[in-house]
């Protein structure tokens, strides 16, 4: 009885199966190595004779390892919808300039009808008929006013596909972070072997 006491004590005392003062081999890194951001290192714990059924573990990849590809991952889904928020942006800039651009252009048709009548009431008062030159001015200051709405339009609707230009580069870097982001972070999940 005291025998059999003695052998359970003794197998109470050291359940790791190595001898007393000897340090366990193999036993790679230490686990604040492993933990550390970046860290490329697999913790691989080596059991000794006394294992039953001879059992060799392989502790989990490590936290950095996730932290990092989803953080990969989330970083090019942020990324992205930073884009399509400044991409609808530059559309809503290109809408408004070129609705900027057709409110000016009616003013100065607008204008130049009034400033061509009014013309047509100078000549009249002068006792001008409206024929030959006296026509000819107010049918001028009406085509001018013309060409130049037009003028004004034209720019309106070229700061808008520029900004539509625009837009469509922004969408295309988002989508490439996103596809970047997610390619790397899938890649960091295989390094570690998910």
């Amino acid at each position: 009885m005291a025998s059999g006491m003695i052998t359970l004590f003794k197998h109470n005392t050291n359940p790791t199966g190595y001898g007393y003062g000897t340090a366990p081999r193999n036993t790679g890194p230490t686990l604040s190595q492993a933990l550390r951001p970046g860290a490329t290192t697999r913790i691989k714990p080596t059991f000794g004779e006394e294992d039953p059924g001879g059992i060799t573990g392989q502790a989990s990849p490590t936290i950095g390892h996730y932290m990092g590809a989803i953080g990969s991952i989330l970083g090019g889904i942020s990324k992205f919808q930073s884009a399509q928020v400044q991409a609808d942006e530059y559309q809503y800039q290109g809408n408004l300039a070129v609705a900027e651009a057709f409110r000016d252009a009616s003013i100065i048709r607008e204008e130049g009808r009034s400033f061509a009548a009014s013309q047509s009431l100078q000549f009249i008062g002068s006792g001008v008929e409206l024929t030959g030159s006296a026509l000819i001015t107010t049918a001028q200051t009406i085509k001018y006013a013309e060409t130049e709405a037009q003028a004004t339009e034209a720019k309106g609707k070229a700061q808008q596909r520029l900004a539509y230009k625009q837009a469509d580069v922004v969408r295309n870097e988002g989508r490439a972070a996103l596809a970047g982001g997610i390619i790397k972070g899938v890649a960091s999940f295989a390094t570690v072997g998910v």
